[in-house]
């Protein structure tokens, strides 16, 4: 961003941050918040690491986490200046941790990044280049062991170059002579937090030391943590959820944080279940998927051997949040003592630092039906559960002060009218400073105003309602399918094809693009099937019986998803694209990237599955 709206932004953000008290004293920064938490219960558990899912491989105390984000300061004073960026390049684990906590410390820009995979570098190379050309930073922090030097050096050779610091091999008898960075405050920038890229390229979202503060407290007040709680969690460190959510709160409420990596998550998805037995968890976090899994992957005997009863909040972040799965959840994992109530669903986004919106205590998560006709028109209509025609939307809590969010027409940029849907605006001291280096993008984003000027607000893309006090998400503002004059939501679509028992969870992307012969938007469903849905020996591309019998083909298959679609929605679709798993791209936190899929689909990049031809092999989508 230029200079002008660069130093303008980051004085809204300094006058916007709210000075806390905790502990000992008022925090602006974050070095401020882990100074006083260490101070105060030195030797507290702080992070315990779990390097196999289960066993606890290493940890640190608060006055050791302390130490060892001094001294890593220490060096990282030696070769960088405050102000340089350096990338973050580890595997999940409390080096990760410290090593981020020490930018902060020494006044550095902390990148954190997905680290490489060699068997992926092929596909993940080219956003890991973008994201480091982006950034242009000074540095690579690393540790000794991931080989991360040699994977990422085959990619480009200006990234060897660059200056790789082991903070792994730093002392932590260092410590003792770090000093504070002059001018280190709560405008201060802290880290760059690319965002995910669900609806396009990977943008770097500035985030101060006043933001984190500020984010960190409404996150620990809004759910009420405290150093009684436990937090256990399997969430990349490197992206927001995982990194403010279950990683600086903790820190900023004093809470105990038992962790994983996704991968052993993913493997064993009843091991996040069974830290919250063996340590008492009584807090965890997870985007909608990740409580699919544990659905889907934990058998009857695992579930059996859970104890569940001190989990007291769940935080579920997906937009929408799906009720399904909240209500599939409760019952699978009742007998182990989880309650529907112990749901809390939220909002949030990396140009907010995190949390927008969230649910203090409900007796069971909050939820409206309306009628769907109505909603295809932008407009809400409320209507008896269950009633014929009526759509079930979920709320994602109550807005958070000091946040303030309205709900604004995209087009005119007013505010919409009342039982309306619009864009979800918010401005608070949590709402990040803009996008590194993208001044476009950061007028667009986050200098939005209604009607003829005033307060600024940060446009989240996000379509929403109000209803009393709850805020209800109900999709992204990119990928509303409009056809025929109606908006249709993809998720909505995907929700009744995910029905279909072939169809694998979260396995459907539904979208609309414009052919150039074409003189309306053609909807298209790109769908991954279970694992094993083809049956082997019989034709190719024949459906394995999910429930047992008769498998059908999948053309009997792709008609029966045109008469749901048709049944449910009214909705014609152009073209129904059955592909092998692994097709579909997602985020870092599991959300679909639909754009990405549609320009896989206009491209013919997409192996279709057919009857006609080998399963494994298959032909180009059309």
């Amino acid at each position: 961003m230029t200079r002008a709206i660069h130093m303008e932004a980051m004085a809204m953000t300094q006058s916007m941050t709210t000075r806390v008290t905790i502990a000992h004293g008022v925090a602006e920064t974050f070095v401020d918040v882990l100074e006083a938490r260490a101070l105060a219960t030195p030797d507290q558990l702080a992070f315990a690491f779990l390097g196999d899912g289960e066993q606890i491989t290493e940890q640190l105390s608060y006055g050791e986490l302390r130490a060892r984000a001094r001294a890593i300061a220490v060096e990282l004073a030696r070769e960088l200046s405050p102000g340089d960026r350096a990338v973050l390049l580890y595997p999940s684990g409390i080096e990760f941790i410290a090593a981020f906590l020490g930018c902060l410390y020494a006044g550095v820009v902390a990148v954190p990044i997905l680290p490489p995979v060699a068997a992926r570098m092929r596909q993940a190379g080219p956003a890991l280049l973008e994201i480091l050309r982006a950034a242009s930073p000074q540095a690579i922090l690393t540790s000794s062991s991931t080989g991360y030097l040699h994977q990422m050096s085959q990619l480009a050779e200006g990234v060897a170059r660059l200056r790789w610091i082991e903070t792994d091999k730093v002392e932590t008898r260092r410590s003792s002579l770090w000093r504070r960075p002059d001018g280190l405050g709560a405008s201060s920038l802290a880290f760059l937090q690319f965002t995910s890229g669900s609806t396009g390229a990977p943008k770097g979202v500035i985030v101060t030391q006043g933001n984190l503060v500020a984010n960190a407290e409404m996150i620990s007040r809004t759910f009420a943590l405290c150093e009684r709680d436990v937090v256990c969690h399997w969430l990349p460190l490197y992206h927001d959820m995982g990194l403010i959510g279950c990683t600086l709160a903790p820190i900023w409420a004093g809470s105990p944080v038992y962790f994983m990596s996704p991968m052993e998550f993913l493997l064993r998805p009843v091991r996040w279940l069974q830290a919250f037995t063996r340590f008492g968890g009584t807090v965890g976090a997870a985007p909608n998927f990740g409580y699919e899994l544990c659905i889907r992957r934990c058998t009857e005997a695992e579930r059996a051997a859970l104890d569940l009863s001190t989990w007291t909040r769940a935080l579920n972040g997906s937009e929408p949040i799906v009720e399904s799965t909240l209500t599939r959840f409760a019952g699978a994992f009742a007998g182990a003592g989880f309650r529907l109530g112990t749901f809390r669903p939220c909002y949030g986004l990396a140009e907010a630092t995190l949390l927008v919106s969230g649910t203090v205590i409900d007796p069971e998560p909050f939820g409206i039906s309306i009628a769907r006709d109505a909603l295809t028109q932008g407009q809400i209509a409320p209507l008896p559960a269950g009633a014929p025609g009526s759509v079930r939307l979920m709320a994602s809590g109550t807005v958070v002060a000091p946040n303030q969010v309205e709900i604004v027409d995209p087009v005119t940029r007013t505010r919409a009218a009342p039982h309306t849907v619009g864009e979800i605006w918010v401005r608070g001291p949590s709402v990040a400073v803009g996008y590194w280096r993208n001044d476009e993008a950061t007028t667009a984003t986050f200098e939005a105003t209604l009607g003829d000027g005033g307060e600024r607000f940060m446009r989240t893309g996000d379509l929403g309602f109000v209803s009393g006090a709850h805020l209800v998400v109900t999709g992204r503002l990119k990928d509303v399918i409009i056809h025929r004059g109606a908006n249709y939501y993809p998720q909505d679509i995907e929700r009744t094809v995910e029905q279909i028992a072939s169809v694998k969870p979260g396995g459907a992307a539904a979208f609309s693009m414009r052919a150039h012969d074409a003189t309306e938007d053609r909807v298209v469903l790109v769908i991954e099937c279970r694992r094993g849905a083809f049956a082997s020996g019989t034709a190719a591309g024949e459906l394995a019986p999910n429930p047992p019998g008769p498998a059908p083909t999948i053309e009997a298959f792709v008609e029966h998803v045109r008469h749901e679609v048709s049944d449910a929605h009214g909705l014609g679709l152009f073209d129904v694209c059955v592909v092998p798993n692994g097709s579909i791209p997602r985020t870092s936190s599991g959300k679909i990237q639909r754009g990405a899929v549609r320009k896989l689909y206009a491209a013919q990049r997409l192996t279709r599955l057919t009857a006609a031809d080998d399963a494994a092999r298959g032909e180009p989508a059309a």
